[in-house]
């Protein structure tokens, strides 16, 4: 659930960041961060296709926007693990 949660708070954050009042974006941006690096130690594999997406999104977007390095990292690594996948199956 902690992917999906966070891939819908990214779009909250994305869309509405600049009008929402400080203290709730700064929890939101907490709980973004926490739904990242929770992921992270998780670290679902690519070949479960449809969360590795979701994994590597959430990490990735999160990362970037945050300057996690490691996150950052781990989300363009599981990208590319999952094109990786798509190109060898075809699929």
């Amino acid at each position: 659930m902690r992917k999906f949660i966070g891939t819908d708070l990214i779009i909250v954050y994305h869309k509405f960041k600049n009008s929402l009042p400080e203290d709730f974006r700064k929890e939101l941006e907490a709980s973004l961060i926490k739904a990242a690096k929770g992921d992270y130690v998780r670290n679902v594999k690519a070949d479960y296709s449809n969360i590795s997406i979701v994994s590597s999104f959430l990490q990735d977007y999160v990362g970037h926007t945050f300057d996690l390095q490691i996150i950052k990292k781990a989300g363009l690594n599981k990208a590319k693990e999952i094109l990786s996948n798509f190109q060898r199956y075809n699929t």
